[in-house]
């Protein structure tokens, strides 16, 4: 059991509490069950972000529940790891970007409440093999998100999907990794979803990733990233009229070092 207490811009934050539990079953499988209260103050971008902010939001404010199952094995080369979870919230003034006026621009606004629940299942398999370690991760989210109040700007019925919340989300990652060296490949798809002026269809999208790392005296050490984001060259988009990148590439440099 926890809880929390806070003061933003001298106004005291309703109390927030946690209640949580765990329960092992056996020695590879346990059960969790957690429950509390929510509250989210708007971030900065939400309040002053030109165009589009808007300083007369409400926070966030709702209850939440979620019961999750987790399973592990492993021997010498092998390991398994999986987890389930339910979840659900129910959510007041919930802070969602839109455009309006069936323009371009987004704005942020308040809706009234929202139910959202669903359901999140993770899996993961790594090989120990010859000093190196190759791993297949597996994800995927089932959620609806739905207004539970009418709206006339923007148009939302009661019981609608939210804007722009797709119904489901999987993805799945490839990984090699061998001394300094970690490749790993990632694909994501994503289900269409209603936007304010028409659907916005679905994508999937590849991305590679190389890490090259090294490490000094005292600690130190160097990471050398390379990406290539968008692999296929998708053509998608996640809000309507504004495309996304197509294929292109980064490169990231990393140093650590203790003081």
């Amino acid at each position: 059991m926890s809880g929390r207490a806070e003061s933003i811009d001298d106004k005291l934050v309703p109390f927030i509490p946690t209640v949580s539990a765990k329960f092992d079953l056996s020695e590879q499988l346990s059960w969790s069950v957690k429950g509390g209260r929510l509250y989210r103050y708007p971030t900065l971008n939400d309040l002053y972000w030109e165009p589009g902010g808007n300083r007369d939001l409400q926070p966030e404010i709702g209850w939440s529940c979620e019961s999750t199952m987790k399973f592990h094995t492993q021997n010498d080369r092998l390991s398994y790891e999986g987890d389930a979870s339910v979840f659900f919230k129910d959510i007041e003034n919930w802070i969602y970007w839109a455009p309006i006026n069936s323009g371009s621009i987004l704005s942020a606004n308040n809706l009234g409440e929202v139910h959202t629940g669903g359901v999140e299942v993770r899996h993961s398999l790594s090989l120990n093999h010859c000093k190196s370690r190759w791993s297949i991760i597996g994800h995927a989210t089932l959620q609806s998100s739905k207004n539970q109040k009418a709206l006339d700007q923007p148009k939302i019925e009661r019981g609608q999907q939210l804007f722009y919340v797709p119904g489901y989300i999987f993805g799945t990652h490839f990984s090699y990794a061998r001394n300094n060296l970690k490749l790993q490949y990632s694909h994501a798809w994503t289900d269409e979803v209603i936007g304010v002026n028409e659907v916005v269809h679905g994508y999937h999208i590849g991305r590679i990733r190389f890490l090259w790392s090294c490490h000094w005296k005292d600690n130190q050490s160097t990471s050398f990233t390379f990406f290539i984001e968008n692999l296929w060259n998708e053509k998608y988009q996640v809000i309507e009229y504004h495309p996304m990148p197509g294929r292109h590439y980064k490169f990231e440099i990393n140093h650590k070092f203790n003081l």
